[in-house]
């Protein structure tokens, strides 16, 4: 399934991997904002 994946990656042109890429990192940053939000509501919390 991996391999797949990759082959079908190398395949795309320039810009829809430049897309697609981009779309990961907006969700890697979503990932990372999400958990840096439950520590600090975590944090709150603890301080009430």
């Amino acid at each position: 399934m991996a391999l797949t994946k990759i082959e079908t990656f190398k395949n795309w042109d320039n810009e829809r991997r430049k897309n697609h890429l981009l779309q990961i990192e907006k969700e890697l940053m979503d990932l990372r904002l999400k958990k840096q939000r439950d520590k600090l509501l975590n944090l709150i919390n603890l301080k009430i």
